[in-house]
């Protein structure tokens, strides 16, 4: 099976408003190729989240060979991406997600998802996977990570001790997106 993410037929555009300080802003999700300097731009922006630049360099690679969901505001200026990359027929994983930090708590990350959760109903995929860091290490960055995938349906599955090393251990959590067969 062909698992390439960038031939598959991928079409989700959301709009939407976002009321607050006094302003109206529009927020646009588009399926966008090559975007690694976004990437880079929304990364460097959260070092609580993405602090080791070798795991950054990976990510914008990644973001620069295959199309992202990406949302911009009525200025047209990035404000989040997310980026998929196919496991198998059925899953897909979340390989990175990043909201401008001015723009946290405001929805988009939730709006990336469902455009990302779309796309990949239309493939036929089945389920979203994610890992991030687990409970186990105190980091309060990435419990505010798994407070978000949680409350978007997200279950943990694993823990992986020793895929990123013993400091910085990984959880796997997973999402049904659509009925199994």
């Amino acid at each position: 099976a062909d698992l390439d993410f960038a031939t598959r037929k991928l079409t989700p555009v959301l709009s939407w408003r976002l009321y607050g300080n006094g302003r109206v802003t529009v927020v646009t999700i588009r399926l966008e190729p090559s975007c690694g300097a976004i990437a880079r731009q929304i990364l460097d922006g959260l070092p609580e989240w993405f602090g080791l630049p070798d795991s950054v360099d990976d990510y914008v690679q990644h973001v620069e060979r295959t199309s992202t969901f990406v949302a911009r505001d009525n200025a047209s200026a990035a404000i989040g991406f997310i980026s998929l990359s196919p496991q198998t027929r059925a899953t897909s994983e979340i390989l990175v997600m990043g909201i401008d930090k001015a723009h946290h708590r405001m929805g988009i990350g939730t709006q990336l998802l469902s455009a990302a959760e779309s796309s990949q109903k239309e493939y036929g995929t089945r389920y979203l996977s994610v890992k991030t860091l687990a409970p186990t290490h105190p980091d309060p960055f990435y419990e505010k990570t798994r407070a978000f995938y949680y409350a978007n349906g997200f279950d943990p599955v694993e823990i992986l001790p020793s895929l990123w090393g013993p400091e910085n251990p990984c959880l796997l959590m997973i999402k049904c997106i659509a009925a199994t067969h």
